[in-house]
């Protein structure tokens, strides 16, 4: 056995990872059923009752703060009128669907990765072996599965496309990172998943989702797979049982960083399409791709479109114009460093070509997202696997030659604009922009808003925008600063400009503003005036602006 391989993790937290911008999978599962958990960073719950809180002005929290009543609207920092988000699990990412491998002879099942977009998977039994070099694609939403098998009989293997009934439901335990309590009752659970079959060939999965503002008509996302054998496609839909078993160790809280919510996931009805055969070659292939709502109107027709005609000249060619594209995504030169203790760090090997529509919502953005979309497998998320834009960053990426992802979250940024515009106006009546403390992939009137007390941290505006600055200054890209960098300047200085105002000493001077993370909003602002966060940032946004 190459001594590379490692026993296939059954637990799929410890799974292998391996992505492209917007496709990510997780290798994991027993030995007789290897399992790919096949996500995308564009999969969101975008639920967002912004409605049912009520919207504070900066006049009423003048008056409030003047008046010794500032409890009325924020009893400690963390506990505001603005309490959605500590109330329901979403907006939060969703899993995508399981591609199984049923292969009951297996006793035997290890897994090698070979970079960041493919592994090598093993499974062997008395005098059969089937092995699989996975590869997801780097310009598409495609995943290859290129199979070789000895001693196979039809009967020795199945391909399975499965998903979970989502299990976030009225009054259930919410996750532990937004608080010690239960969900809110007032919204529906999500639609049950059902499944597709196309041509008698493509069979998969299809998710829909609500409308909200980002998705008026509602989000869907379908995932199917395709064979170069024929063989039968069976349905089932609302059945327990179907799916890869979550298996840990423990449940609950592990760590501050790791919740494990495997139990109702797995106690969970769903839907499966499953494709058995007659026969098995001693070489074939399996083809899955993952299509949503971001990418077209009709992801079930899109899915089709890329999985018909399945057949072995087809995947050769996938797998000519896949290594054309990597030689071409090399990154050259490439950066590398030592740092403390000789140790030694480099950019990565390639650059993932985006697969992001402009102006689109996605997850998975460098430098601000709590936790992955594109890997979820359960169905709520670490902080809701939000952005969190007060621990931003760009440096280190910068110095890195790492610049693809800092203008991921450039664009980010500037899609989000009309929001911060949105809020500047509502909320403190001044032209211009001012972001938020977290946001999501997602569009709404304002911003989301999750806590009164650290929104108030005017320096939050020269904080988002800095790495802008900085991406035109190492890179000189006139462009992005004439198409993504000013306007968000601009836009942030007109609020900061009218924000500030000049007091006798003949300064000017920022107040109210709130000290990150240090004591809130306090009577009569008395610590809340001047903050230094508040005045560098501002000050470099105004030099840079």
């Amino acid at each position: 056995m190459n001594s590379r391989m490692i026993a296939l993790p059954s637990d799929p937290h410890d799974a292998i990872r391996i992505g492209n911008d917007v496709v990510g999978i997780r290798v994991w599962g027993p030995a007789k059923r290897p399992t790919l958990s096949i996500g995308a960073a564009d999969i969101w719950d975008r639920r967002l009752f912004n409605h049912r809180q009520p919207r504070i002005t900066l006049e009423r929290i003048r008056e409030l703060a003047f008046s010794d009543r500032l409890q009325e609207i924020a009893r400690s920092p963390n506990e505001t009128v603005y309490d959605i988000y500590n109330r329901y699990d979403f907006p939060c990412p969703k899993p995508g669907a399981q591609l199984i491998l049923i292969v009951p002879f297996a006793e035997e099942t290890t897994v090698e990765k070979i970079d960041e977009q493919s592994v090598r998977l093993r499974a062997v039994g008395p005098g059969k072996i089937l092995s699989v070099h996975i590869r997801v694609l780097l310009s598409e939403r495609i995943v290859l599965l290129d199979c070789d098998a000895s001693g196979l009989h039809g009967h020795d293997m199945a391909v399975r496309v499965w998903r979970h009934r989502d299990t976030i439901e009225p009054g259930a335990l919410i996750h532990p990172t937004l608080g010690d309590r239960r969900s809110a009752n007032d919204f529906d659970p999500l639609p049950p998943p059902n499944t597709f079959e196309r041509n008698r060939s493509v069979f998969g999965i299809r998710q829909r989702f609500p409308g909200e503002m980002t998705f008026p008509r509602g989000f869907e996302f379908a995932i199917g797979a395709a064979i170069d054998v024929p063989g039968v496609i069976r349905h089932a839909n609302g059945k327990i049982g179907l799916g890869t078993k979550l298996d840990a160790e423990k449940e609950g809280r592990i760590s501050h960083g790791v919740h494990k919510r495997y139990t109702p996931i797995n106690e969970a009805s769903g839907s499966a399409a499953t494709m058995t055969f007659r026969k098995l070659p001693n070489r074939f292939a399996i083809v899955s791709a993952i299509v949503t709502s971001s990418d077209t109107d009709d992801p079930v027709g899109d899915v089709t479109r890329l999985l018909n005609g399945v057949s072995r000249d087809r995947v050769n060619d996938l797998l000519r114009r896949d290594n054309d594209d990597r030689r071409k995504a090399t990154r050259v030169p490439r950066a590398v460093a030592e740092v403390m203790d000789g140790e030694r760090i480099e950019a990565p090997e390639i650059v993932l070509p985006s697969l992001r529509r402009a102006e689109g919502y996605y997850g998975d953005v460098a430098m601000c997202s709590v936790d992955s979309t594109k890997w979820t497998f359960q169905d709520s998320a670490l902080w809701h696997a939000d952005f969190h834009l007060n621990e931003i960053r760009a440096e280190p990426l910068l110095t890195m030659g790492r610049f693809e992802e800092v203008a991921q979250y450039a664009n980010l940024i500037k899609t989000l604009l009309p929001s911060a515009e949105e809020n500047a106006a509502t909320v403190y009546s001044l032209p211009g922009a001012m972001y938020p403390l977290v946001h999501y992939p997602l569009r709404c009137l304002g911003i989301a808003h999750t806590n009164l007390t650290w929104e108030q941290d005017i320096g939050l505006n020269g904080l988002v925008t800095k790495p802008l600055w900085l991406y035109w200054r190492y890179t000189g890209d006139r462009s992005f600063l004439e198409d993504v960098a000013y306007p968000v300047l601009r836009a942030c200085a007109t609020f900061c400009a009218a924000y500030v105002s000049e007091e006798d000493d003949g300064f000017l001077h920022i107040a109210p503003t709130v000290s990150p993370e240090h004591w809130g909003l306090t009577e009569n602002f008395e610590r809340n005036r001047d903050c230094a966060s508040a005045l560098t940032l501002t000050k470099y946004l105004f030099n840079a602006a």
